[in-house]
């Protein structure tokens, strides 16, 4: 079995995440202290698969709020939720983050915020269309040594 190939780790003050190739798909791997930063790094790993983040400026923040009934489930939605919004407003992301995640009944809630702006074709350097998030091999865990997430890409 082919393994995967893998790129070297992008780190944030939040976490990191490291891009890897998976048939015609590409993946994410995310690391964090906590659940939230795990979260912030996958958000900054899609951000940056999709445009060159160090070209988009700072211009409008949104905030976002996800519920799901689990941890897995809400790495998926929070990547969805940031996903829908660039695709339907044609916006980049420079910046992004999960402040809170609360466990409320039977689902869990994360409260984040992205930072960004519309897409100017003539600034922004877009890489490559992410079509959406998959279920595959989907998993977000907390392990020894922080939280570690694993998911797949339709690009």
């Amino acid at each position: 079995m082919k393994q995967p190939k893998e790129k070297p780790a992008n780190k944030s003050d939040a976490g990191h995440w490291r891009v890897f190739d998976h048939t015609a798909d590409a993946g994410l791997m995310v690391f964090g202290e906590t659940a939230e930063a795990a979260l912030t790094a996958a958000g900054l790993g899609l951000a940056s698969m999709i445009a060159d983040r160090r070209r988009v400026c700072a211009v409008r923040r949104v905030e976002f709020t996800v519920t799901s009934s689990a941890y897995e489930e809400l790495l998926a939605d929070w990547l969805r939720e940031l996903l829908y919004f660039h695709e339907t407003q044609r916006f980049v992301f420079r910046n992004c983050g999960v402040t809170d995640i609360q466990h409320i009944g039977d689902a869990f809630q994360a409260v984040g915020w992205g930072v960004g702006e519309p897409i100017d074709a003539k600034r922004h350097l877009l890489h490559r269309e992410v079509k959406s998030v998959t279920w595959h091999q989907l998993s977000l865990e907390c392990g020894a040594a922080g939280w570690t997430g694993r998911v797949i890409l339709d690009i």
